[in-house]
């Protein structure tokens, strides 16, 4: 995701970066929202850099239920998913074929929730998993005032949600699409694959 956080409304007072990677999404927030204060969320990778008072770091995936799960951790990092990658997407971006299996720490939006200050933004950049995000937000989800998340055009991972369920998702908790602020279209067919969608409480 290489999402402007300029494009997505503000300014916010939270948030939460759900799929961090090396925080370069979080970094941004931070220059373009000074006052806020970012979540970052990340089961992989540990925060690069000086440390920052807005900024705290969890190294836990999230889903719909705490525990343990299982993650591939692909040979090209930000493809890694709880879910299994889908031919489609190692026909397209072959680079990410290969990896290996390890077992992380997952836990609940909702045992966040009080880190949430409003108003507040949900980003959401999980490969295929941003369904079970937001089930595992419970009431939570409806203190955030914007959401921005990844979705699939194509099967890329298999089981992820198709982009219907995932507007069904938003608008049941209050939200109605603003904008697509980003996309990913197969290298060679130039057919959508992702695209990243903006998302504002009505």
């Amino acid at each position: 995701m290489s999402v402007n956080p300029a494009d997505l409304g503000g300014p916010y007072a939270s948030v939460f970066d759900v799929g961090a990677f090396r925080g370069d999404f979080a970094r941004a927030c931070l220059a373009e929202w000074p006052d806020a204060g970012v979540e970052s969320f990340e089961p992989l990778e540990e925060r690069k850099g000086p440390g920052d008072p807005r900024w705290a770091w969890h190294r836990c995936a999230l889903g719909a239920s705490a525990g343990l799960a299982t993650m591939t951790r692909c040979t090209f990092v930000p493809s890694s998913s709880v879910l299994p990658m889908a031919a489609l997407h190692e026909q397209a971006f072959p680079y990410t074929k290969g990896g290996t299996e390890v077992e992380v720490g997952m836990a609940r939006l909702d045992e966040f929730a009080a880190l949430i200050r409003e108003p507040a933004l949900l980003k959401i950049d999980v490969q295929g998993y941003e369904l079970e995000v937001m089930r595992g937000a419970g009431a939570a989800l409806w203190r955030f005032d914007g959401v921005v998340l990844e979705v699939s055009h194509a099967e890329l991972y298999h089981g992820a949600p198709t982009p219907e369920e995932l507007a069904a998702a938003l608008q049941g908790a209050g939200f109605t699409h603003q904008a697509r602020v980003d996309e990913l279209a197969h290298p060679k067919t130039k057919v959508l694959l992702q695209s990243d969608e903006f998302w504002a409480r009505a």
